[in-house]
């Protein structure tokens, strides 16, 4: 991750002698010893090791917030927390002589004690996280909110709380929930329909989507490595054991979706632009296109992007995005109760977000990024999970009977949701009962 020092203002001036141009090796030699641990140790721990700082600044990089020690014109040390929250700064990165130091990419954080997960990220959690010597017994309540993934290694159970069952969690988060996998068993999981998906770069071989996939372009990506967002939203979408359509084909263009704040929708346009041709030239099939991204209504060429959605829905594609109100389809999440039953709409609550329809999101499992046949659960989703949930059962749809409209999919979605107290929520199986009797659909599963 790239750290922005613009913006960074000088807030105090503490004596004390510079560490100068040996601050490198001194903290190379306590993070060897232990005394020191990378994302774990707060400033009075690297104070005791290295001396107190010439200078002091604080600033903000996206979602962090960035605690600069500068130690003299070439040395200075970074520690992070997550902006608006309360926890304690912990040690990022250093730089010395223009070099940069830091945890080496993929070592597992190593756990020292159970107010570790104090320091954790909320949206990483224990990822790559080493808790197996660590007693959390007493930490229940703040692990069921912390992602974990299938590298995070765990304490024996007399070591974990009572009911916290990782493992069950994980296989629980795989179920798209609702009815999905009934639909499933009767052959409507997408064979034949053909997903547009626009995301950061991904595992292509993950066997989540492995075969299914074929890359329609990359866009100022060159030489970045997959990063978390792709390989979850794929998976969500058309995942062989976590997905909505799980017989589907994916186009997917891996594009720089960071950079969208510099340059509007310059890169989604290209984007939309090049799976469309796609499906003009007989390339693909595409009738979906799932976009895990806002901000297109607001950004200086939104009348351009208006534009080319307009385009796609007339030659029969549904764009899904997260501006669900310029969409004319707005939704939030669903969050699983402990013990409810995620095939049912009173097994859940409202989760992270809501408005609108609503859709499971919290407490799914995906592909992650650190390797092939590597997965991530996360208790708390976001809206970019509800983009690919809601573009998978549009495939499902687009199988029953492919001569569905956009707005017909959209229109069914709401009029088959089921009311409950907590708000609206989808309901596949009615869903598809719409798409079916429509026109004569007689896609597989139907019912006379």
């Amino acid at each position: 991750m790239r750290f922005s020092y613009l913006g960074l203002v000088p807030a105090l001036l503490v004596a004390g002698p510079p560490a100068g141009p040996d601050l490198g090796e001194r903290l190379a030699t306590a993070v060897a010893s232990g005394r020191v641990a990378w994302r774990l140790s707060e400033p009075p721990e690297i104070k005791e090791a290295l001396g107190a700082p010439l200078e002091e600044q604080r600033g903000r990089d996206g979602g962090l917030e960035i605690l600069t020690w500068i130690y003299g014109p070439e040395a200075r040390v970074v520690f992070w927390r997550d902006a608006g929250k309360d926890g304690p700064f912990v040690l990022a990165k250093a730089q010395v002589r223009g070099e940069w130091s830091g945890p080496r990419p993929g070592d597992l954080l190593v756990l020292r004690e159970g107010k570790d997960l104090a320091k954790l990220r909320t949206f990483t959690g224990l990822q790559n996280v080493d808790a197996s010597r660590v007693d959390l017994r007493q930490e229940g309540e703040r692990l069921r909110l912390l992602p974990f993934d299938t590298s995070t290694r765990w304490p024996g159970k007399e070591r974990l709380p009572e009911g916290f069952d990782p493992l069950a969690l994980m296989e629980k988060g795989r179920n798209p929930g609702l009815g999905v996998r009934a639909l499933h068993a009767r052959g409507l999981d997408g064979r034949g329909v053909e997903i547009g998906i626009i995301d950061q770069p991904l595992v292509p071989d993950h066997p989540e989507v492995a075969g299914r996939l074929k890359m329609a372009g990359e866009l100022e990506v060159a030489g970045i490595q997959p990063q978390m967002h792709g390989p979850a939203v794929s998976s969500l979408a058309a995942g062989r054991t976590c997905g909505v359509a799980p017989g589907a084909t994916v186009h997917y263009v891996a594009m720089a979706m960071w950079k969208s704040p510099a340059l509007g929708n310059k890169l989604y346009l290209q984007a939309l632009e090049r799976l469309l041709e796609l499906k003009r030239t007989g390339g693909a099939r595409i009738r979906v296109v799932s976009i895990s991204y806002g901000g297109f209504g607001s950004a200086p060429d939104a009348a351009a992007w208006n534009a080319l959605v307009a385009r796609a829905e007339a030659e029969g594609v549904l764009v899904i995005t997260c501006d669900g109100k310029g969409m004319g389809l707005e939704w939030g999440l669903l969050r699983p109760l402990p013990a409810g039953d995620r095939e049912r709409p009173e097994g859940y609550s409202k989760g992270s977000y809501g408005g609108g329809l609503l859709v499971p999101g919290d407490g799914r499992t995906f592909a992650h990024h650190l390797g092939t046949g590597a997965f991530a659960y996360a208790p708390m989703g976001g809206m970019s999970w509800g983009a690919p949930w809601l573009a998978g059962l549009a495939a499902l749809g687009f199988q029953a009977n492919p001569a569905l409209t956009p707005a017909q999919i959209r229109t069914f979605l709401v009029q088959s949701a089921t009311e409950m107290p907590y708000g609206r929520v989808v309901n596949p199986e009615a869903f598809m009962g719409l798409c079916r009797s429509e026109a004569g659909g007689s896609g597989p599963g139907k019912r006379s």
